[in-house]
């Protein structure tokens, strides 16, 4: 069966993103990050240095004072110039700090030997952008209706002015928050900068407040599963004597005994909850490998032994029928543009970013909703056990990316046992089956036969 040639492509697959790995395909890790989302917030698998977090503040709460509009792209240049000044600054202390947003950009310009070195952007979304969400729900700071954050009083604000103490004898940083126009910097001041600006050297004032906020004394209704999974991981390590890892967590919470601690076995049912969903995610996403395999193998070496042509043409009649479940969905919807015309926003007040965490806390999303990424367990781990100033060559976050959705760190073989286990019926593997049948119900002649598992009954 040839595809028709009036036949077009569903909408959804022009998304005019750029390809990059990790996709979410099917949408089904949006729930398992949900989940995660819930059980462990304030950490992402691109979010792996928490000084980023005290950095931040304190990037806010400079630019309060500033008196440059309150407006978002406003807010956004002025925390590019003065974060690509910070990470310009810390590989002139060590090449192998890892950690580091624009960190391959910022060797380059070092590279070039230069007395002065450009602090324009290194990456189009820097920190102050990727660490909101962290920011944000670890009660540390809010997004305002504008997009410009706002610190929390009694959480960021004190982190802001901790910074402030450490960075305010660097006159480097007066000057790019003084002069908006300045590009190029001596790499002198870079030197400086970094001696006290170090990303995986926290001071201990900043240190004890950022554990302030990421397990509180008084956690807020909101918080108290994220204390609960710390506590969790804390619990482990005091059993086991040594750092725990996600498997460690997974392992206990989806055993009899749990934590044998009625709080704590709490946390667990979440933690299993998460397991089951994240491999119902698995199993679907084999589903979808299988007929990609159909559809790029051989008529020769196809599983089904269908052309491919008689696939594709099978699944893109039923294209209204996933379109449909999409729209459902609110696929492809996003914030609408910005209209053109509008007035310039006001100069910003500094008591305009300073607000009450009961304020904050109640507007707040979890991950799965609007803010992307996926859970990560390394950048708490890490805060926990002092092992910030570990010498990592590879980037935390990049090991994590390279971690298979639904994988355990180190369980390779683990991960490749899930992608070929049996598949449960879908409508795409239903399509798929369907192709194999003769008009008679005879199964399909010659090749090799499609063997459904033993979990669909055969």
């Amino acid at each position: 069966m040839a595809v028709p040639q009036n036949l077009q492509p569903p909408d959804w697959i022009h998304s005019g993103a750029q390809i990059t790995s990790g996709l979410d395909l099917l949408g089904l890790r949006l729930p398992v990050q949900f989940i995660g989302g819930t059980l462990l917030d304030g950490v992402t698998t691109v979010t792996p240095s928490v000084r980023y977090l005290a950095f931040r503040a304190w990037l806010i709460h400079r630019y309060g004072q500033t008196g440059q509009a309150d407006d978002w792209q406003t807010y956004t240049d002025f925390a590019a110039r003065i974060e690509s000044a910070l990470v310009l600054g810390n590989p002139t202390q060590d090449r192998t700090i890892s950690g580091l947003i624009g960190a391959d950009q910022a060797l380059l310009r070092l590279d070039a030997n230069t007395s002065r070195v450009e602090v324009s952007a290194l990456v189009k979304s820097p920190a102050s952008t990727i660490y909101t969400g962290p920011s944000d729900q670890l009660g540390l700071s809010r997004t305002r209706d504008n997009l410009v954050p706002a610190l929390i009083d009694t959480r960021g604000l004190p982190l802001a002015l901790v910074v402030q103490q450490c960075l305010v004898r660097i006159p480097l940083l007066e000057r790019l928050v003084s002069e908006p126009n300045l590009t190029q910097v001596a790499l002198d001041d870079l030197r400086e900068l970094g001696a006290v600006a170090r990303i995986d050297q926290i001071p201990d004032d900043e240190r004890e407040l950022l554990l302030a906020a990421i397990v509180p004394a008084q956690p807020l209704p909101k918080e108290r599963a994220r204390v609960g999974t710390y506590a969790a991981l804390l619990s482990l390590a005091a059993r086991m004597k040594t750092r725990p890892t996600e498997s460690h967590l997974f392992d206990t919470a989806c055993s009899m005994s749990r934590f044998s601690e009625p709080l704590l076995d709490q946390v667990a049912d979440g933690w299993t909850f998460y397991c089951v969903r994240d491999a119902i995610a698995v199993t679907q996403e084999a589903v979808l490998a299988a007929v990609m395999g159909e559809i790029m193998a051989s008529e020769e070496g196809g599983l089904a032994g269908v052309a491919r042509e008689t696939v594709v043409g099978a699944l893109m009649e039923r294209v209204e029928e996933h379109d449909a479940a999409l729209r459902d969905l609110g696929f492809g919807s996003g914030r609408p543009n910005k209209p053109k015309g509008d007035a310039p926003a006001s100069p910003v007040h500094p008591a305009d970013l300073v607000v009450h965490l009961e304020e904050s806390h109640d507007g707040l999303q979890n991950f799965g909703s609007a803010r992307p990424g996926s859970l990560s367990l390394t950048g708490i781990l890490r805060l926990l056990f002092d092992a910030e100033a570990e010498e990592i060559a590879d980037s935390v976050a990049t090991k994590d990316e390279e971690i298979g959705e639904g994988q355990l760190p180190g369980d390779e073989k683990s991960h490749q046992k899930k992608i070929s286990e049996k598949v449960a019926l879908t409508p795409a593997y239903s399509t798929l089956l369907s192709c194999r049948r003769r008009p008679d119900g005879d199964a399909a002649a010659g090749g090799n036969r499609f063997r459904v598992e033993a979990s669909l009954g055969g």
